[in-house]
């Protein structure tokens, strides 16, 4: 009798024995559940999502990386802006950057390149014929669109002449301004509808010049245009590095050329034909502007 209780005591607590490993191999699998349900949740998710920003990231990169770099060189923020807003609306999409002045542009010019330059007329502390120059002596084959509220009748040939592809006026429309920008990335020439007429016209005329600015040479223009800024004689020697009686030759031919007598006729002349002083800067002096 006792040898039957000792052989169920050892069955009963061989039995207890295998559910106690089957619960604890069940529980240890739970367990090891968990831990990955955890690790997927709390880990693995929000790895992969940040892979995939990061991800995204470089693709958008890389896209902007691919876009062609317009230098917009103006002092009015709002300008500035107001480019890229035009250039958006319409589709076009291009990396900008922005500089207020001719120093900047130039040091900017230096470590970087860009596929367009638009570039204002009347900028800060800048000598725009000679920012001309030393853009393309540094760049050759740059790319200039020419930008302002300037006479375009007056200011478009010599800066075309200077090297620049286009000018186009701040008062032109938004579809106007797009082409512009299009004509002169493709290393084509842009002249407004209006300049297009006028060129035909002298053309015809055989070239003759139809008003008296015009037949200033460019040397002439620069130093009437700092006349028009107020500067005087001697500022104008240091800025432009030439001898004060040099100065004093082209005002006589500016002034006999215009048929003016001073300074101030000489401005009432200019406010009639659309014609502004240049805000300038000295630029050393091996820069030539012919």
């Amino acid at each position: 009798m006792h040898s039957v209780r000792l052989v169920n005591y050892y069955y009963i607590s061989f039995y207890i024995n295998i559910i106690l490993k089957k619960s604890t191999v069940v529980i240890l699998l739970n367990i090891s559940n968990a831990i990955f349900i955890y690790i997927k949740v709390i880990i693995l998710v929000p790895l992969y999502s940040f892979i995939d920003v990061l991800k995204l990231m470089f693709k958008v990169m890389e896209n902007k990386s691919n876009l062609q770099k317009i230098l917009i060189v103006d002092d009015h923020q709002i300008v500035y802006s107001g480019i890229q807003l035009i250039m958006q609306t319409a589709g076009e999409k291009y990396n900008y950057f922005n500089c207020k002045n001719g120093t900047d542009c130039i040091n900017i010019l230096k470590n970087e390149y860009f596929d367009l330059v638009i570039l204002d007329v009347n900028l800060p502390d800048t000598d725009t014929y000679q920012l001309i120059g030393l853009i393309l002596l540094a760049h050759p084959k740059q790319k200039i669109l020419m930008f302002s509220m300037s006479s375009e009748e007056m200011y478009a040939k010599r800066f075309l002449k200077l090297g620049a592809l286009g000018f186009i006026s701040k008062q032109a429309s938004n579809e106007e301004f797009i082409k512009a920008v299009s004509t002169v990335l493709s290393g084509e020439t842009y002249v407004s509808e209006f300049m297009s007429k006028l060129f035909t016209r002298d053309i015809i005329r055989g070239n003759n010049a139809s008003n008296a600015f015009e037949t200033l040479t460019a040397r002439e223009f620069e130093i009437m245009s700092y006349f028009l800024s107020g500067r005087g004689s001697k500022e104008i020697c240091n800025v432009t590095h030439l001898h004060s009686s040099t100065i004093g030759t082209y005002k006589f031919k500016i002034f006999e050329k215009l048929g003016v007598k001073n300074l101030l006729e000489l401005q009432e002349v200019a406010q009639l034909n659309g014609i502004k002083g240049l805000k300038v800067e000295s630029y050393p002096k091996n820069v030539q502007i012919l």
